[in-house]
């Protein structure tokens, strides 16, 4: 299906994650820390902000402000004209050390992941309340948790554990992760998982640094060919993987080329959450 793939953006510095904004527009970050706006059909790309140290994934409010986990060890906040201040470094007993992903639920929590060591156990999930306080949401040591879907009426988190070769799911309730993980699905030891997306269906579409390939896994836990194959500026390192607002397509980011692609699958993303944070303004 690499035929039917549209690159709409090129040029960017090692883009981590792609989200679209309350707005329809989409955002990454670069390597350097670059924070860069595209509009819905890659016609305009704009640097518009400054991190320091690499971007990894990114989750936006309803004001157009965008999350940033910063491997520098700390989770940003960056308004739509540039501003940054630091949103999370975790707690004082437990820092973070890899912030990886975020994802907000209804009322405002933002879950992210926290990869500790690749072949060490000891990644975490942190979650920030609407009023700016950091806990630890889930301390016990994970495989490099990395990216994040939330069914939030089904009241399920999925997480990617890269280096276990898996997603599991967690329940959350009221806003506080319950219970021990459940395997979701399971895929080949030489793979490395990376981002997650939901569909409206419940199919969770899984991007794949190696091999360079987005699947799609049913409900029924049938796992099916997305797209695949190392194809120039369509397909080269995938790190995560979004629906838009509007239509039936998915947007991938590139990390090994440097473009944001996308690719009509004829179903509708599950709607994500834009909270408004007014104590936050």
């Amino acid at each position: 299906m690499t035929s039917e793939c549209r690159t709409i953006a090129r040029g960017l510095d090692h883009p981590e994650c792609v989200a679209i904004g309350a707005d329809g527009r989409l955002f990454t970050g670069g390597e350097a820390g670059e924070i860069y706006r595209i509009s819905p059909d890659g016609s305009s790309v704009t640097q518009y902000a400054q991190a320091l140290g690499e971007s990894g994934g990114v989750a936006l409010d309803a004001d157009g402000n965008l999350y940033e986990c910063n491997l520098s060890k700390h989770v940003n906040r960056i308004t739509p004209d540039g501003t940054l201040t630091v949103y999370s470094t975790g707690t004082p007993e437990l820092p973070v050390a890899f912030p990886n992903y975020p994802v907000f639920d209804r009322d405002g929590n933002l879950f992210f992941t926290d990869s500790g060591d690749w072949s060490t156990l000891n990644g975490r999930i942190y979650v920030v309340r609407p009023n700016g306080t950091t806990e630890v949401a889930f301390p016990d040591y994970l495989a490099f948790p990395n990216g994040l879907a939330l069914d939030s009426e089904s009241g399920w988190l999925y997480v990617v554990q890269s280096s276990a070769h898996n997603v599991v799911r967690l329940k959350v309730v009221d806003g506080a992760i319950v219970g021990r993980p459940e395997v979701y699905v399971e895929f080949a030891m030489s793979s490395v998982p990376d981002g997650v997306a939901l569909a409206e269906s419940r199919n969770l579409y899984v991007a794949f640094y190696e091999p360079h390939a987005i699947y799609v896994v049913e409900p029924s836990g049938r796992i099916d060919v997305v797209v695949e194959g190392l194809a120039w500026e369509l397909l080269n390192r995938p790190t995560n993987v979004t629906f838009s607002r509007e239509t039936t397509q998915i947007f991938w980011p590139n990390y090994g080329t440097g473009e944001i692609v996308t690719l009509d699958v004829s179903e509708r993303g599950l709607s994500l959450n834009y909270p408004t944070l007014s104590a936050q303004e």
